[in-house]
C-alpha cells in the first residue's frame, strides 16, 4: 500500500450507512435487540452500533447497484439471505414499514450535513480497512458497497460461509469488482494493513488518510495541515457527512497484539499437552479430547484475520520477551510440565475471553467454554498419569507435606501398582470372615473390598473395622475399599469407596469423604468409562466380563468392552465379573492385567485354598506385561 492512500465513500454508501444508522438508533430507542450478534464498539462500549446486519438490510434497499447485479448473477436472492440470516427479516420488514420516513430522514440528514451519531461496529470497520488495503493500488480509492462487502466476505466468517455454500469464492468477487470498476487487475494479494492514524472522516468526498508509519510524532502530526480534497468528475452536490474515527490506531494495534499473543500461547500449550497424552500416556480418548479442543480453539481464533494479526505482531520490541524467571528454564518432572502448560492454557484462554468481550462477544463465550473444559481435562490427565505405574508422576506440591497429602500420595502409588482386587462379603460367621480376610491380606492382595448387600448397618460397620484393624496389625499395604457406603467408609477408616452407576456420584462422595479417599466406579460401556475419567474417578471396574455367581446381569459386554477400554484409557481399570483361573488368560489377551475377583476366592473353603488361588492369579498377572493398543489419533 502506498504511504498515502486517499479514501472516499460513494453517495450510495452514504445513504446505506444512514439507513443502517436509523435502524440501529431505532433499536436503541425502542429498547429491542433483535440482532443475533449485536456488536459493541471497541473502546467506547456503545450499547448499539451499526452492525453487519443493519448494513446488509440497508444495502438491500439499493436496488440499482453493482453489488445487486452481482447477487442477481449468482442467484443470491433475498430469500436465501433471510434463510441464512433470520435477523435480516425483522430489519427488512422494519425498513419497509418506515420506508417513507426513512427516506425523508436520510435526505434531511444529508442536506443538513449532520453527523451520524451511531458508530460503525468493529466488524464493519475491519472490513473497510481490509478492502482499503487490498485495493490500495487504485489512487484515489473510492469505497463503494461492493468493496465493503468484499471486506466482509474476507473478515466475517458468517458471510464467507454463506458465499462458500453457494460456491462463490473471494477470488470470484475480487475479479468482478476489478472488472466493474476498471481497476488494474493485479495479482490477488493482501498488502500490509497500516492502521496507524487512519480516519474515516467522510462518507462521500472528504479524504481518508492511511499512513504507513505507526511511529508518527504526535506534536508534528498536530501541526500538519490537511490537503484539500481531490476534484472528482462526478456529482458533488451532496454535502459531506462525517463519521467517528475507526479506532485509536495505536490502541487497536496493541489490542490485536494482545489477542495474537494469547492465541499463540494457548495453541502452544495445547500442543504440549496433546503430545504428552498421545506419545507418553498413550491415551486414545484423552488424545482425541485434546485434539478436538485444539481444533475448536483454532477455528475460533480464525475469526481474527491472520493478516491483521501478523501486521500487528511485533516480537522484536515486545517488553515481555526480556522478562524471565529461573523457573521458566527448569522442570522438576513431568507433573511440573503438565501443570505449567495447563496453567498457560487457562491463563491465555482467560485473556482471550476477557478482551474478546469488547469486540467479539460470541467468541468470548467459546473461550469461556474451552477454559472450563481445560479444567476437566487437567483433572483427567493428572489422575490417569498419577494412578498408573507405567506413567506415574509425583505431585511434589510442597516440600512441607502434611500427613494427609502423604497418605493420599501413598495410596495412589499403591493403586498405580495394584493388579489383584478381591471383593468379599461377611462370610457365614465372624470367625470364617477373619480367616478369609487374613488369608487375603497375607497372600498379597492389593485391594480388598467389603461388599455385603445383606448385612445390617451396624454389622457392616463392625466387619469394616475388622478389615481396617487386621491390615494395620499385619502391617500390610493392602488398600481397603468400602462398597457403596461412604458413611461406613469414613467411620471405619477405609481408604476409599466403590460405587455403581446408580449410586452416589463421584462428586457427592468427594464432598462426603474429602480429596484423599480413593473412589472407584463400575462401568459397563466405553462411554461410561470416558465419563468416569472426566468425572475424577481414581480407578474403574469394567464389566461384567463373564457370568458371575455373586451378581446377576442381563447384559454382558464381555471381552469386547475390555479390548475397547484397554485401547483408549490409561486410568487404572480392573476387569470384573466371573473371572477365575480358568478364564484369566482371555482377560489378559484382551489387554487387561488388572482383575477384580470374588467367588473365585470366597467359595474356597480353607485358608490354604484361598492363599493358593490368590498366589496363582498373582503369578499370572505379574508375568503379563500390559498391552496398550495404539490409537490413530493423528
Amino acid at each position: 500500500m502506498s504511504p498515502r492512500t486517499r479514501l472516499y465513500f460513494t453517495s450510495a454508501v452514504n445513504r446505506i450507512f444512514h439507513k443502517a444508522g436509523i435502524l440501529a438508533e431505532n433499536e436503541r430507542t425502542s429498547g429491542e435487540n433483535n440482532i443475533k450478534n449485536s456488536e459493541v464498539e471497541f473502546g467506547t462500549f456503545t450499547p448499539v452500533s451499526i452492525s453487519i446486519y443493519h448494513f446488509l438490510a440497508a444495502l438491500f434497499t439499493e436496488e440499482e447497484s453493482h453489488l445487486q447485479d452481482f447477487f442477481s448473477k449468482y442467484k443470491l436472492s433475498p430469500d436465501l439471505w433471510h434463510a441464512k440470516f433470520p435477523e435480516l427479516v425483522f430489519l427488512s420488514e422494519l425498513l419497509a414499514k418506515k420506508q417513507k420516513n426513512v427516506n425523508s430522514s436520510v435526505k434531511q440528514r444529508l442536506t443538513e450535513n449532520s453527523k451520524l451519531d451511531t458508530p460503525l461496529s468493529f466488524s464493519l470497520e475491519n472490513a473497510i480497512q481490509h478492502a482499503a488495503a487490498e485495493f490500495s493500488f487504485q489512487e484515489p480509492l473510492e469505497i463503494s458497497s461492493d468493496l465493503i462487502f468484499y471486506g466482509l466476505a474476507k473478515t466475517a466468517p458468517d458471510i464467507s460461509e454463506f458465499l462458500n455454500e453457494h460456491h462463490i469464492s473471494h477470488e470470484t468477487l475480487y475479479t468482478y469488482i476489478t472488472h466493474i470498476h476498471h481497476y488494474e487487475n493485479t495479482a490477488l494479494s493482501i498488502p500490509e494493513i497500516h492502521m496507524s492514524d487512519s480516519k474515516i472522516k467522510d462518507v462521500s468526498h472528504q479524504e481518508t488518510e492511511i499512513t504507513a508509519s505507526s511511529e508518527i510524532n504526535e506534536s508534528s502530526q498536530s501541526k500538519k495541515t490537511e490537503e484539500p480534497p481531490l476534484q472528482k468528475t462526478r456529482d458533488d452536490s451532496l454535502p459531506v457527512c462525517e463519521f467517528q474515527e475507526i479506532h485509536a490506531p495505536k490502541i487497536q494495534i496493541k489490542f490485536y497484539r494482545l489477542l495474537d499473543a494469547a492465541a499463540d500461547r494457548a495453541g502452544e500449550a495445547l500442543r504440549v499437552l496433546e503430545d504428552y497424552v498421545r506419545f507418553i500416556l498413550d491415551d486414545g480418548f484423552l488424545s482425541r479430547e485434546m485434539k478436538n479442543m485444539r481444533h475448536l480453539l483454532a477455528e475460533e481464533i480464525s475469526r481474527l484475520s491472520m493478516t491483521i494479526r501478523l501486521t500487528c505482531r511485533d516480537t522484536l520490541t515486545d517488553v515481555g520477551t526480556q522478562i524471565s524467571t529461573k523457573s521458566e528454564f527448569y522442570r522438576e518432572n513431568v507433573f511440573h510440565v503438565l501443570t505449567a502448560n495447563f496453567s498457560r492454557l487457562q491463563e491465555s484462554l482467560r485473556s482471550l475471553e476477557e478482551f474478546s468481550k469488547i469486540s467479539f462477544p460470541e467468541s468470548s463465550k467459546v473461550y469461556e467454554a474451552l477454559r472450563y473444559q481445560s479444567y476437566t481435562l487437567q483433572k483427567a490427565v493428572f489422575f490417569s498419569a498419577r494412578n498408573n505405574s507405567s506413567f506415574r508422576v509425583s505431585e511434589n506440591f510442597s516440600s512441607k507435606k502434611t500427613s494427609l497429602t502423604e497418605h493420599a500420595d501413598l495410596l495412589r502409588q499403591r493403586l498405580s501398582q495394584a493388579k489383584l482386587y478381591i471383593l468379599t462379603d461377611g462370610a457365614s460367621d465372624e470367625e470364617s470372615f477373619r480367616k478369609r480376610i487374613d488369608a487375603c491380606i497375607t497372600s498379597g492382595t492389593d485391594i480388598l473390598q467389603l461388599r455385603d448387600k445383606k448385612a445390617e448397618d451396624q454389622h457392616l460397620l463392625h466387619l469394616a473395622k475388622i478389615i481396617r484393624t487386621r491390615i494395620s496389625e499385619l502391617n500390610a499395604t493392602t488398600i481397603f475399599i468400602m462398597n457403596d457406603r461412604p458413611d461406613i467408609a469414613m467411620l471405619a477408616g477405609a481408604d476409599g469407596v466403590h460405587v455403581g452407576q446408580e449410586e452416589l456420584s463421584i462428586r457427592d462422595i468427594r464432598t462426603l469423604c474429602g480429596p484423599e479417599k480413593l473412589i472407584g466406579l463400575s462401568t459397563h460401556t466405553l462411554s461410561q468409562a470416558h465419563n468416569a475419567l472426566l468425572a475424577g474417578a481414581d480407578y474403574i471396574g469394567v464389566g461384567p466380563t463373564f457370568p458371575s455367581s455373586t451378581k446377576t446381569f442381563t447384559n454382558f459386554p464381555g471381552l469386547e468392552l475390555l479390548r475397547n477400554v484397554a485401547a483408549e484409557i490409561r486410568l487404572p481399570a480392573f476387569a470384573i465379573g466371573g473371572i477365575s483361573l480358568n478364564n484369566l488368560e482371555q482377560v489378559i489377551s484382551a489387554g487387561f492385567t488388572r482383575v477384580a475377583i470374588s467367588s473365585a476366592v470366597t467359595l474356597q473353603k480353607t485358608e490354604n485354598e484361598i492363599t493358593d488361588t490368590i498366589k496363582a492369579i498373582k503369578n499370572i498377572l505379574e508375568i503379563s506385561a500390559p498391552t496398550f493398543p495404539v490409537s490413530d489419533t493423528q
